[in-house]
């Protein structure tokens, strides 16, 4: 759940490039330690409390039990739009070239953009799954700055099944 994922560092690929780690949002836990001590901590904590909270946002579940969480939200939206296209590889093989490809369109085109987040997932069967998210900063045509995707697919003769 959201706790075990914060309190192992919440990395994730859509909100982090923009937001930072979800542990980096927390204003307030509550946690009760294996001693049934019950805490409440704030990054403002003094002492073996400031440490605790810290230490908390690594360490998943080795300090105890964490009963509840408050985050930092964002004023406003951050994000634009996003979408999905799904290609079925059907085997390695398939799969190698595309990715391949995929790979480096990510790292020419998309990680040097702030603006755009992009996630490739593999699934059964060789199907590669490309979500894309794109912030309320990009300022160019969704759908246009994917088309390499597409192309790749096609010069790679593998299918897309899904585009949206």
């Amino acid at each position: 759940g959201v706790c075990g994922y914060t309190m192992n560092g919440g990395l994730s690929g859509y909100f982090q490039k923009r937001l930072g780690m979800l542990g980096q949002r927390v204003v307030n836990m509550e946690i009760v330690l294996a001693d049934g001590t019950i805490k409440n901590l704030t990054p403002a904590s003094w002492g073996e409390d400031g440490d605790l909270f810290y230490a908390c946002l690594g360490a998943g579940s080795a300090m105890g039990v964490v009963t509840s969480l408050t985050f930092k939200m964002e004023t406003a939206s951050s994000f634009s739009t996003g979408g999905s296209i799904v290609v079925a590889c059907g085997n390695k093989t398939s799969a190698k070239p595309f990715l391949r490809r995929l790979l480096q369109y990510m790292k020419e085109s998309v990680l040097c953009m702030p603006s755009v987040s992009m996630e490739i997932v593999i699934v059964s069967g060789f199907t590669v799954i490309i979500n894309f998210m794109f912030y309320d900063t990009f300022t160019g045509d969704a759908s246009s700055f994917v088309q390499q995707v597409r192309d790749d697919a096609q010069a790679c003769n593998v299918p897309i099944v899904a585009d949206d």
